[in-house]
């Protein structure tokens, strides 16, 4: 909710038709397991009917709507450390189909014990795990413009490379605000830039969120183009449920 309302702070709030895009990967799984919990403990007469609802992977995206009295339409997309990209390119296309004049996509990780344990026992990532939120604001108008595609799969981590450059396709820019998190990942990012580039590594200081990690991305490379740093910027993503995206920011 805080990472929404900032972001259409800064958009401004025009009275327009707006609609909401979630992206998540592990849901909301503190509530999850504390319902779960009771019922192994205590039988399935004693499950919360409070902690329930919790347990649904859009009960967050239904909760965000109703605090930023959003009448438009709301999805959530559930999916890797993709699923923010897919979540903007979805926003997109809402748009180009003219069912509302701007929309709202935020991207939100939890973590709790079970969530830290299952990812280093499948090793789905070295970088810490963290938890938070990203927004961002899509409207047809405005001073940058982001390209992003639906996302390319692969079905074994050496085709990772070729499945990301696929997704790049022509982009050409001079930073690349990198998704490594210390996993098969880093290797297929750097096979896919065959030239030099200027890197950023967020998750280094941010940790592996993946839910929200993709937005993370595209936020740093929004300021390093709004402030000059650079006219454009790639942000690529290799996901750990074999789906490769790329989003391209640059001035419009």
């Amino acid at each position: 909710m805080a990472a929404a309302q900032v972001a259409l702070a800064e958009a401004g709030a025009p009275d327009v038709s707006t609609a909401l895009v979630f992206a998540v990967s592990n849901g909301g799984v503190i509530y999850t397991r504390r319902f779960y919990d009771q019922i192994v403990r205590l039988g399935a007469n004693a499950a919360s009917p409070l902690l329930f609802p919790e347990t649904v992977y859009n009960a967050p995206a239904s909760h965000l709507a109703a605090v930023l009295g959003i009448n438009g339409a709301s999805y959530t997309l559930v999916g890797d450390q993709s699923t923010g990209l897919a979540a903007l390119h979805f926003g997109a296309q809402l748009l180009a189909l003219e069912q509302c004049d701007r929309v709202v996509v935020v991207g939100c990780e939890e973590i709790d014990w079970i969530l830290c344990e299952a990812f280093h026992d499948w090793r789905l990532a070295t970088t810490p795990l963290a938890e938070g939120a990203g927004a961002v604001v899509l409207a047809r108008e405005g001073p940058l413009s982001i390209s992003t595609g639906p996302g390319v799969p692969f079905s074994r981590r050496a085709e990772a490379p070729a499945a990301l450059r696929e997704a790049i396709g022509s982009w050409q820019a001079g930073i690349i605000v990198s998704g490594a998190n210390g996993t098969f990942a880093d290797g297929a990012e750097r096979m896919a830039f065959p030239r030099e580039h200027t890197w950023h590594f967020p998750k280094e200081q941010l940790g592996e969120a993946p839910g929200a990690s993709a937005l993370w991305q595209v936020v740093h490379a929004t300021h390093l183009v709004r402030s000059n740093e650079a006219p454009d910027a790639i942000v690529p993503v290799v996901g750990f449920n074999q789906q490769a995206g790329a989003a391209l920011i640059m001035r419009s």
